[in-house]
């Protein structure tokens, strides 16, 4: 009986306690509702809004005083009595912040911070820069930002990576934090962005496997799409271009007609009640710049977000992007004079479909944040073969499923985040050899917290595994040949961000990071071109590696210009490093004269360096000026150069040529820019806006030897050496962009890529495009 007086006694002292009431709603200046806005009171109690803007805070009685922060936003207060059992609502409306640079990002702790307060490097391209340059495909937009470089659709971050024939990738690609990789290649599916609705893209540079998982080894890319607002609203976007006559005329295999692009999309985004709905569209027609590589595409998305209306901060819904596709692609040129003709005059003609459907809910209430995400995926491509034995069609079903747990602690001023998630790729293919059936399931944890206003603090882990059960024979480490394997293991990450002075920010940050190798890359087996062919590699290894970096980050301004100089000296180490390479190789059939490419374990590599990067936004004088920018310098080498360049390299498995760089006396590993400079400009002046880009690459000077070996592979592929030599100078591009606001919903623009015609090829046996020019309409309803 005394035990329950004491319980009872308890309950009343608690209720009589904190039995009242501070509860409202929080809009910004257009009256949107504000969703995470921190609420907290002297004694560090809080809450944070939901998705309707609406928050509930219970407090003893007496007086208090309440902080409404969000970042972007000035801070509002309210000081106020309550007596005891009182319930008081109080709407706030917040106001921009002038004074904040207002970049604000998700990916680094997986909640919204400010820029300049993480503990790692952020890149973020706003959907302004997307829409002046016509952007149709967002790798053109990536390859623009500073320290990484697309390959053949792959990215690269800082020299973390070198050339992948579309298997495999060391950047992890998220839409809305969900992984947009196919399950059987390890590919980025980029034309399944919705280019026309993107909020923000957010890159993180360095080992980001802690939270975001194995592809993450070299970092993150996340686009970030976006919800309506109170106001429907509408875009279309119509363009029309074609590819201008190269400066060397042996390359216009077109004649007196000029190859043509255009296309539309258009963007619905409306509130219905509790429902918020997004509808997109999309049409490219590319006849390509090189002979029988066209491109059309025709996709159609739309995302859903429904509001419980019985339950506070309760929200579900399902997304969904489905993309037609008939596309050609190349791997090599004929020859140099005629570099815009593949070998053999034709190209690999793709047919196919890619799809997925994600349903989710989302639980927002007080300081608890529960996100259950999935996603179904399937990727189908109809390819047409050289012969009935090297058949390229392939198709994948991906299942992924997560469970994301965060809580905010205003108490101590921490943010924890925590997961579970599994993923199951069902994958058959002519190009795997048979049947394919992968898992992959992880749990992570990471702590973020602020001591005293100055001080930002992270620490993150998390444990990987990997199932793989095959038709083809896996090489297990003991020599067994083995059709099943499983591997686990875990990362860690910490990272510390200092506030030295008023716009003053040190950072330093080291990650782990952990990749299995895709389907692909251990057992695609096919004929590319005439008797060029790639190999699988069924004793590919697992890599590992780490990453760590110190910076510093400058704030200032001028006037109503705001704007920061970011440097960073950075260091990547790789056990086993997968890297594609070009050689002779065990043949695979009769016919085969083991010539082509493979992916393979390059031992153990060192990639340093520093990076430079600028950025602002704002009004000088009467002008509105954006600027991004950087510059880059890497040193990639090999830590045991012996093995990876010696004749005898990778157990003989080479059946003449080794598989060594071009230049090895460097040791500089292969397929990378040494050099890279990148800057776009943007002036804004009443209805006319004007833009330019500039993208310096310099000369890649190491390259799989045997693409110069005038013996064996220039004899089939002509002309690399000499487009070396002539282009010896690294490459220089410039764009450029003109704009006119017609009326305040129509805008027309002029898009000028590759302004001066320069002739450049990405890696050997590849050149761009030429110049190439479109018109685009744009109507805002």
């Amino acid at each position: 009986m005394k035990k329950l007086f004491l319980t009872l006694g308890s309950i009343f002292f608690w209720y009589t306690s904190f039995g009242q009431v501070v509860k409202g709603k929080i809009v910004d200046e257009s009256n949107f509702e504000m969703i995470g806005v921190n609420i907290t009171t002297q004694d560090m109690l809080g809450t944070t809004s939901d998705y309707d803007g609406k928050y509930e805070l219970k407090l003893t009685a007496g007086e208090h005083t309440i902080n409404y922060q969000f970042i972007g936003f000035q801070r509002e207060s309210k000081s106020f009595t309550i007596n005891s059992g009182e319930t008081l609502e109080f709407n706030i409306k917040m106001k921009n912040d002038a004074t904040d640079l207002e970049t604000v990002v998700v990916s680094a702790g997986k909640f919204e911070q400010k820029i300049e307060e993480t503990t790692i490097s952020i890149e973020v391209i706003k959907p302004a820069l997307i829409e002046s340059k016509n952007t149709t495909d967002i790798q053109t937009v990536l390859d623009q930002t500073p320290g990484v470089t697309m390959t053949d659709g792959q990215a690269n971050i800082r020299g973390g990576s070198g050339w992948s024939y579309g298997a495999g990738t060391r950047v992890q690609v998220l839409v809305d934090d969900m992984p947009l990789i196919s399950g059987d290649a390890g590919q980025a599916q980029w034309s399944l962005i919705a280019t026309e609705n993107i909020s923000q893209v957010e890159i993180i540079k360095g080992a980001s496997s802690a939270l975001y998982g194995s592809s993450a080894l070299n970092g993150v890319i996340n686009i970030r799409t976006s919800y309506p607002g109170e106001v429907p609203e509408t875009k279309i976007n119509i363009h029309s271009g074609f590819y201008d006559d190269a400066e060397m005329e042996s390359l216009n295999w077109w004649g007196g007609r000029n190859q043509k692009i255009y296309g539309f999309d258009i963007l619905h985004k409306r509130k219905i009640k509790n429902l918020d709905l997004v509808v997109g569209g999309f049409l490219l027609q590319d006849e390509g710049y090189r002979f029988d590589e066209d491109n059309n595409r025709l996709r159609f998305n739309f995302n859903t977000r429904y509001k419980n209306k019985q339950v506070d901060g309760l929200s579900y819904g399902l997304n969904g992007n489905f993309l037609k596709k008939d596309v050609s692609s190349a791997l090599i040129w004929s020859d140099y004079p005629t570099a815009f003709m593949p070998l053999d005059s034709g190209s690999i003609k793709t047919s196919g479909d890619v799809y997925h459907i994600d349903p989710y809910m989302t639980y927002i209430r007080n300081n608890d944040k529960h996100y259950l995400k999935s996603r179904i995926m399937k990727v189908i491509n109809d390819n047409d073969s050289k012969t009935e034995e090297n058949g390229q069609d392939n198709q994948s079903v991906t299942y992924y499923g997560e469970y994301q747990y965060q809580k905010f602690i205003p108490k101590v001023d921490l943010n924890w985040t925590s997961g579970v998630l599994n993923e199951i790729v069902c994958a058959k293919a002519d190009l795997f050899q048979g049947e394919n059936y992968r898992t992959n399931q992880a749990i992570f944890t990471q702590i973020d917290k602020k001591i005293g206003a100055k001080l930002n603090l992270s620490v993150g882990a998390r444990y990987e595994r990997f199932y793989l059960k095959s038709e083809e024979k896996y090489l297990a480490e003991n020599g067994d040949s083995i059709n099943q394997i499983a591997v686990g293991k875990p990362v860690f990450r910490a990272g510390l961000n200092y506030q030295l002075a008023k716009a003053t920010f040190l950072r330093a940050s080291w990650g782990q990071g952990f990749r299995f190798p895709s389907i692909a890359e251990l057992f695609i087996q096919t004929e590319i071109a005439r008797d060029i062919y790639v190999y699988k590699n069924p004793q590919l290894k697992p890599e590992t590696g780490w990453s760590g970096e110190i910076a510093i980050r400058q704030g200032f301004k001028l006037g109503q210009w705001m704007g920061y100089l970011d440097l960073a000296g950075f260091i990547m180490e790789y056990e086993n490093m997968m890297e594609f390479s070009a050689g002779f190789w065990d043949k695979s059939t009769s016919e085969s004269s083991g010539l082509g490419f493979k992916s393979i374990n390059v031992g153990d590599t060192k990639i340093s360096g520093i990076e430079l990067s600028l950025g602002g936004d704002g009004k000088i004088r009467k002008n509105k000026f954006f600027v991004m920018g950087g510059y880059s310098f890497i040193n990639p080498i090999s830590k045991n150069p012996s093995e990876v360049y010696g004749s005898d390299y990778y157990n003989n498995t080479l059946s003449y040529y080794s598989n060594s760089s071009l230049d090895s006396s460097e040791n500089f590993l292969k397929y990378r820019h040494q050099h890279t400079l990148k800057l776009d400009v943007e002036v804004n002046r009443n209805k006319f806006s004007a833009g330019i880009s500039f993208k310096y690459n310099s000369f890649m000077k190491n390259i799989d030897a045997i693409f110069a070996d005038t013996t064996f592979f220039s004899s089939i592929v002509p002309g690399i050496n000499e487009s070396r030599e002539e282009l010896d100078k690294g490459d220089f591009i410039i764009d450029a962009r003109i704009k006119y606001r017609i009326t305040n919903q129509l805008e027309a623009s002029i898009i000028c890529n590759n302004l001066t015609n320069t002739l450049y090829q990405s890696r050997p046996a590849n050149m761009m495009p030429p110049r190439m020019i479109s018109i685009k309409l744009g109507l805002k309803i």
